[in-house]
């Protein structure tokens, strides 16, 4: 349980490494897309090949029915199901994610960063809908109590959120065509 005393909160940094000590986070129970450049350099920076390092998640229907249309255009449907390159998975945790260690992409990937966080359509920062993964949201701290906690501001989880838009809508047609690839390097 998130422990805050008076105005003493846990140090941002090491906030999210001790909630994976404790139980199940969003970097072994939520898939991690990422941004096309971000997935460009870290193929770049790792010396591996797309495969190894991603794979097509499936994204049930009943999720992506409420995501954005942005969001939703950038999934690739296929017989009837739903997919977008992730990062792989490694025991079932994001193959990035380091016992002790945490994350060890740097910086970390946008989605990453701003969750648990979204941006509604009345440009609010709210909890991201859906699964109450993070103790932030179970605990009922503010969002604007919680960014605090993880390092970022209102501005910050905007230009990213800004940012993962902009990839989405105009990098449609990449995110799908690697999808595809995935899809058809997995059935071999």
């Amino acid at each position: 349980m998130l422990k805050i005393k008076g105005e003493e909160m846990i140090n941002a940094g090491k906030y999210c490494l001790e909630c994976s000590q404790r139980q199940k986070t969003c970097c072994q129970d939520a898939r991690v897309p990422m941004t096309i450049r971000e997935m460009t350099n870290l193929i770049v920076e790792r010396h591996k090949v797309f495969i190894d390092l991603f794979y097509a998640g499936e994204y049930p229907e009943d999720d992506i029915k409420d995501f954005e249309p942005w969001w939703r255009e950038s999934i690739l449907e296929k017989d009837g199901k739903f997919y977008r390159a992730n990062t792989r998975r490694v025991d079932g945790n994001c193959i990035f994610l380091k016992p002790g260690k945490g994350c060890t992409i740097k910086p970390r990937p946008h989605i990453c960063r701003i969750f648990p966080f979204w941006i509604n359509t009345s440009d609010e920062i709210i909890y991201e809908p859906g699964d109450k993964i993070c103790d932030f949201e179970r605990e009922g701290i503010k969002p604007v109590d919680a960014l605090a906690l993880i390092g970022e501001t209102p501005e910050s989880i905007r230009s990213l959120f800004k940012l993962i838009k902009n990839d989405s809508e105009k990098n449609r047609a990449s995110h799908q065509a690697l999808t595809k690839t995935l899809l058809r390097l997995e059935d071999k």
